[in-house]
C-alpha cells in the first residue's frame, strides 16, 4: 500500500511540473491580417502542449456574429460588414493550458480594398539558411507581389536574398 501511495504522489507532483513547468505560448498565424467583408482567412497555431487550441473572436465595436466567426479548424469568416472599429482579435488558447493563448489582429476593410498577409509573419533562420513566405492578396484579382529584402545597413544582398517565389536566403 505504501509503495502504491507513493506512486500516486510522484504521478501527481510530475502532472504538477508538467502543467506549471513546462506551459508555453501560442503564437498564431498570421499574426495580422486585412480582410474584406465577408471573405474568409485561415489560421493556424503552434505551441498548445497537445496541439488542441479553442478558436474564438472579439473585438471594441463588436459582439458574437458581428464580429465574425470561426470554425474548430481556425478558418476565419469575416462579417458581412465592418464593425466601428473596424479591427477584430481571432484567439486561439491552448486546451492543455487554459491561460495559455495568442491572437491575430484581423482588419475588416471596406469592399474594395487591397490587403496583403505575409506569412510567417516572424521566423527565425540559420545563417545561410532558407525560409519560404507565402502572400495572400484579398481585394483584387492581381494577385501578383514583388519580394524585396530591406534594413538598417543592408546593402546588395548583405541581409539576404528573396526569390520571386518568396524563399529568402539568409
Amino acid at each position: 500500500m505504501k509503495c502504491v501511495l507513493r506512486l500516486a504522489w510522484v504521478v501527481l507532483m510530475a502532472a504538477a511540473f508538467e502543467s506549471t513547468g513546462m506551459a508555453s505560448s501560442v503564437l498564431v498565424s498570421p499574426s495580422s491580417a486585412q480582410v474584406k467583408p465577408g471573405t474568409q482567412l485561415q489560421f493556424t497555431a503552434t505551441g498548445s502542449a497537445d496541439g488542441v487550441v479553442l478558436w474564438s473572436v472579439t473585438g471594441n465595436g463588436c459582439s458574437g456574429i458581428s464580429c465574425g466567426s470561426i470554425t474548430a479548424d481556425g478558418l476565419y469568416t469575416a462579417p458581412g460588414s465592418a464593425p466601428n472599429p473596424p479591427t477584430v482579435l481571432v484567439v486561439a488558447t491552448s486546451l492543455a493550458d487554459l491561460t495559455q493563448s495568442g491572437s491575430a489582429s484581423v482588419t475588416i476593410g471596406v469592399p474594395g480594398s487591397v490587403g496583403v498577409t505575409v506569412s510567417p509573419t516572424v521566423a527565425t533562420i540559420a545563417q545561410s539558411g532558407q525560409q519560404q513566405f507565402s502572400a495572400l492578396v484579398t481585394g483584387s484579382s492581381n494577385t501578383a507581389v514583388k519580394w524585396t529584402v530591406t534594413g538598417i545597413r543592408c546593402i546588395s544582398g548583405s541581409c539576404g536574398t528573396i526569390t520571386s517565389g518568396g524563399l529568402y536566403t539568409a
